[in-house]
């Protein structure tokens, strides 16, 4: 199997080389350190504020704080349920509901 122009193989395939790899390595690296670097000087944020300083998107900051606090670079002191989400399910919990809730899931 022979590789095109682009660096697939002829089933799709990508396969970086070493370069390719180093540099994107090198790449996360200086991101994560654009983000410590602001979190800590400005202590506490919203990911959201993040991404909007380093313009890159929020789904990508998440992917980068979540890595750097598997590797214990950060720590993680804050979790939010959004306003949207609320807005959605505002139905009170009750026990009638949650015996209606169980029954649509087990199918019953």
């Amino acid at each position: 199997m022979q590789p095109n122009d682009f660096g697939c193989n002829q089933s799709g395939g990508n396969d970086a080389t070493p370069e390719v790899r180093a540099l994107f390595e090198d790449w996360v690296g200086e991101v994560e350190q654009e983000i410590m670097t602001f979190v800590k000087a400005n202590n506490q944020l919203a990911p959201a504020s993040i991404a909007e300083q380093l313009k890159i998107s929020e789904d990508s900051i998440i992917f980068f704080i979540s890595r750097l606090a598997q590797q214990k670079k950060i720590k993680i002191t804050g979790i939010e349920v959004c306003d949207t989400l609320m807005e959605t399910n505002t139905e009170e919990l009750t026990p009638e509901n949650v015996s209606k809730s169980e029954k649509n899931i087990s199918g019953g």
